[in-house]
């Protein structure tokens, strides 16, 4: 091999990634309010990419892209987990949240308001549209944790990165269930909410154009996101009493 030929190689794939990086930045991030502007973040992405290229296994029978998604978001979490950005406070309002809709759901035997839900919380509407936020930023850690579980006190890469030598038997027969049942949770919303569920999770838009398209802010597109993940997270507590 030419002298700098592998160095030059390893510069290419760079290159060739670097969209993916300001994509998984544009999507998963484009709510972020804090100290980084998006530069910031991409190069921070782009860090995650260079490690996800020196400890990529191809006989994990993984494709590099979606292994280096994971790198990629996995750096910019830790980052800004630093930074405070998921912090134990935001996790105790959002189970806060969980727990007041709930309630007032079996209180009331429908989907409760916004504002009942503030009155039940003793927050204002902004706070409770903050909350909202921090669901729709936690669901990219791991939308499954957020609507099949109760939201833990911190997330780690292990919790997300799927373990793809494990085939047991009766993992494989839950996820069946779990998707089949969020299958008749998505079909039980209206038909604007699972068009916003649409252009996130299988158009993979950014939340700024996804803004555009149903004419309201990107703030306000992640705070109907938070809002409905809360809503499937309990349609799908019922479906699984049932």
């Amino acid at each position: 091999m030419p002298e700098g030929a592998g160095y030059c190689s390893k510069e290419n794939q760079i290159v060739k990634y670097i969209p993916l990086v300001q994509k998984i930045v544009d999507i998963s991030f484009a709510n972020y309010n804090g100290e980084f502007d998006r530069d910031d973040l991409i190069s921070i992405g782009i860090i995650g990419l260079m490690d996800a290229m020196e400890k990529y296994d191809s006989s994990k029978n993984a494709s590099f892209e979606t292994y280096a998604r994971w790198r990629v978001k996995g750096s910019i979490y830790d980052e800004l987990r630093v930074h405070g950005k998921v912090s134990r406070t935001k996790m105790d309002k959002v189970n806060k949240l969980y727990a007041a809709v709930v309630e007032l759901q079996q209180k009331l035997m429908r989907e409760p308001t916004d504002l009942e839900v503030m009155e039940n919380l003793g927050v204002t509407s902004t706070e409770l549209n903050k909350v909202y936020s921090s669901v729709h930023f936690l669901s990219s850690y791991s939308l499954d944790k957020i609507i099949f579980y109760k939201v833990d006190q911190e997330y780690t890469l292990k919790d997300i990165i799927e373990d793809r030598d494990a085939k047991n038997p009766d993992e494989v027969l839950e996820n069946k269930e779990r998707k089949k049942i969020l299958g008749y949770a998505i079909k039980s919303l209206k038909e604007r909410e699972q068009v916003l569920l649409n252009l996130l999770y299988f158009e993979e838009l950014p939340v700024k154009d996804i803004a555009e398209i149903l004419e309201i802010s990107s703030s306000r597109v992640s705070q109907l996101h938070g809002k409905l993940l809360i809503k499937l997270k309990n349609s799908i507590k019922e479906y699984m009493e049932i």
